[in-house]
């Protein structure tokens, strides 16, 4: 027996040692690549990002892990009780680990013969296993885990432990982290659960799935009583208070599936999602937790969303599917209302956004716009008679008008008033095709434009989206914004990460952006644009209708507002008897109808707010007269130049502000001064003449013209000086404004006195 226990003794010595080795041994090799905990200093969890409308409207949320970042502060004591209480009762006394739970789960364990019934993770344990280690149950991640526990345990309180473990564990039903699973359960934030509420969501995080209330509510309920059992005996409650606890009546909030992602407003809301994505990737988008304030005006987008069924109800009969209506603020590009299509549900295609359409005669403007640029005016003549030109294959091509009618000699005025498609092949022959694209990109029109005639009238497609923004530069004296959905972007503490700063660029010089709205001015008032007169506002815009009959649109403008509208089919079958003026037009007059008058009653409101009342008091009591608003570089805080980028304006008191123009772009001054445009030779600086390969437009000082010809590519062809506005006599048009360029000149009253609409006889059919 001696000899017996002296073997057993030396076999235990023996084995101890060797086990004691093969752990150390492990250890030695699996410490080394553990994670620097460190990194716990910048640890955020992925978080859900809401998208909202301008006034604050939650529209949206976009997540991988639906989870909300919620301090420890803000966590009920007894929802930390009860966690500790079912997950890690030891918490506050052990340093990582626990090895009596270890004991006692190897116990179990061995008596249910499975080696995993039964865990003995601390909450530091089952943290490290979440955020740094994979879930596979092995010895060597078992023994990741604990060292990587008591590492936390070093560098964290028990406090910022806990509050990592309760935003990061899941909870079921899609949610990570506590806040999320009391809204996703019980509809409210986590301080403001019952008793009862928090000890079910904490019983939860041990088997999700087998304990969701949504699925197995019994078993819910033991799991809860088993808590509150747990916070008795530990002493967290009373036993009363437990029983009370247990007995609550649990109401559950509606279940949602957490696959589903429901957006309100949706053709909107998934564009800003792609421009999301594209500023901040999809990483960001998806787990930054980012608080995303869009353009969209709730107001605006009812109204546009009412316009657009009741127009495509009207013309049902004709064939027509599809709707589609984009808005825009003039002078700052924000997108307020878009529609994409009439059912999201069952086609996510964005008609505003997606849809390369061809725009018809609504493209006419590009073509007018490049020919005033080249010296023509709205009073140049034109003949309005049969004509041909080289077709594919060698036949010839011969544009026709829609009415088939010819009216002999006609201004341009009168052309773009009856949408005359000859005319309009005319002049695009006589400019070049070219010239009417780069006037096109320069406007913002990025889709493919195909670099022949049939282009005047519209025969490549684009989006309404680029369309309508295009036309905001005839609206505001030639300065484009670009178009955006997104106005604020928050990090998930609430602090900005960027505001809206409108990227403003010049794209075509004032007086052709004048020229131009003053043609479509007439269109509206006494040609095929009749169907979007507004009584009261000054209303500039553009028919177009394709001749296969496949594509319908009204382009149109106030002085604050654009709006664009199309109408379809996503087959491009064609629509019986199409019109953009009879179908478009009354939805785009519809819609404009009303938010003319939100947009009236919103600056009501602004003017009997206190902050209204006082700009107003300023205005009338000393401050009358005595300040002045300017345009300013966003970058330099100058004044700013036709070539800033990004542009913002200022108030300031008389006589104050900056007083140097923009150094870090091209100087060419917006402020009130007597200019001209000219053509000038961008290697010489002189008059370009018919040879210069590079000629390029610049502005002048009226005595700071250059009069001499390019002396480096031949003697002829002095460069063309621009024709006032309102005809081909005189000199060019001399700014007496005090106000910046980005003012729209557009009057509210209707009649144009310096340009009269010509007399029309008659009504055309053409769009």
């Amino acid at each position: 027996m001696r000899t017996f226990l002296t073997w057993l003794r030396a076999s235990t010595v023996v084995v101890t040692i060797a086990m004691v080795g093969v752990i150390a041994g492990t250890i030695a090799s699996v410490a080394p690549g553990l994670p620097n905990t460190d990194s716990l200093d910048a640890w955020v969890p992925n978080q859900t990002t809401r998208i909202y409308a301008a006034d604050g409207q939650l529209l949206a949320k976009l997540y991988v892990e639906n989870r909300e970042f919620v301090s420890i502060t803000d966590i009920p004591i007894q929802m930390q009780q009860a966690t500790i209480a079912v997950e890690d009762e030891r918490f506050y006394n052990h340093v990582g680990a626990d090895p009596k739970a270890i004991l006692r789960a190897i116990v179990n364990n061995i008596r249910s013969q499975d080696p995993y019934a039964q865990g003995a993770s601390t909450i530091t344990e089952q943290l490290a296993k979440n955020i740094y280690l994979s879930q596979k149950k092995t010895f060597a991640r078992r023994l990741q885990q604990m060292l990587m526990a008591l590492k936390i345990e070093r560098h964290y309180s028990k406090e910022e432990i806990l509050e990592m473990y309760l935003n990061e564990v899941c909870y079921g039903s899609g949610t990570f982290g506590v806040q999320a699973a009391a809204k996703v359960y019980f509809n409210k934030p986590v301080k403001d659960l019952t008793m009862g509420e928090m000890a079910l969501l904490a019983g939860l995080p041990r088997r999700p799935s087998h304990y969701s209330p949504f699925d197995n509510f019994d078993a819910a309920r033991g799991r809860q009583k088993l808590v509150l059992t747990k916070m008795a005996e530990q002493g967290y409650i009373s036993w009363d208070e437990a029983t009370a606890a247990s007995e609550e009546e649990l109401k559950l909030a509606p279940r949602q599936d957490p696959s589903a992602r429901t957006f309100k407003k949706p053709y909107f809301v998934t564009h800003a999602i792609r421009e999301l994505v594209s500023r901040y990737g999809v990483d960001m988008a998806y787990k930054g937790g980012l608080q995303v304030y869009t353009t969209m005006d709730l107001d605006l987008q009812n109204a546009a969303e009412k316009a657009a069924k009741k127009g495509l109800n009207n013309v049902k009969r004709h064939r027509v599917s599809q709707v589609a209506l984009v808005c825009i603020s003039v002078k700052d590009g924000r997108i307020l209302a878009m529609v994409g299509g009439t059912d999201f549900e069952k086609s996510q295609w964005n008609r505003a956004t997606q849809a390369r359409r061809q725009p018809g005669s609504s493209f006419k403007p590009y073509v007018y716009a490049t020919a005033i640029d080249q010296g023509f005016t709205p009073n140049s003549v034109v003949r309005d008679s049969p004509v041909s030109y080289p077709g594919a294959g060698g036949r010839p091509w011969r544009p026709q008008n829609y009415d088939g009618r010819y009216r002999g000699s006609v201004t341009l005025r009168t052309a773009v008033a009856l949408s005359i498609n000859i005319v309009a092949v005319k002049v695009m022959n006589e400019v070049g095709v070219e010239k009417v694209i780069q006037t096109a990109r320069r406007m913002g029109i990025r889709s493919p434009l195909a670099p022949y005639l049939p282009l005047a009238l519209g025969a490549s497609g684009i989006t309404l989206l680029e369309h309508t923004a295009a036309y905001a530069a005839f609206a505001s004296n030639g300065l484009r914004a670009e178009p955006t959905t997104i106005s604020k972007v928050l990090d998930h503490t609430g602090s900005p990460i960027e505001v809206l700063v409108p990227r403003v660029r010049r794209v075509l010089l004032p007086q052709t952006a004048a020229a131009v709205r003053s043609m479509l001015i007439t269109a509206v008032e006494s040609g095929t644009g009749r169907q979007a007169r507004i009584k009261g506002y000054q209303v500039a815009g553009k028919t177009g209708t394709t001749s296969g009959g496949k594509d319908a649109w009204f382009m149109g403008f106030t002085p604050d507002l654009v709006c664009g509208v199309w109408m379809g089919n996503d087959d491009n079958t064609p629509m019986s008897r199409p019109s953009g003026g009879g179908f478009c037009g009354p939805v785009w007059k519809t819609f404009m109808v009303e938010a003319l008058d939100l947009t009236r009653s919103q600056q009501k409101r602004f003017d009997d707010s206190p902050v209204g009342s006082l700009v107003a008091k300023r205005r009338t009591e000393g401050d009358s007269g005595k300040s002045h608003t300017v345009t300013l570089c966003a970058e330099s805080g100058l004044l700013a130049t036709d070539d800033c980028p990004q542009v913002t304006s200022e108030e300031f008191p008389a006589g104050k502000g900056p007083k140097r123009h923009c150094t870090i772009h091209t100087i060419r001054p917006t402020q009130s001064v007597q200019e001209e445009y000219v053509t000038v030779c961008a290697e010489s600086g002189k008059l370009a003449t018919e040879n210069c390969p590079s000629p390029i437009l610049r502005s002048f000082g009226v005595a700071d013209v250059p009069t001499g010809r390019c002396p480096l590519h031949g003697s002829y062809g002095a460069a063309r000086r621009f024709a006032p506005v309102g005809g081909s006599k005189g000199t060019s048009p001399k700014s007496t404004s005090s106000q910046p360029e980005t003012a729209v000149t557009m009057p509210e009253t209707r009649p144009v006195t310096s340009l009269p609409p010509p007399v029309i006889p008659g009504e055309s059919g053409a769009p």
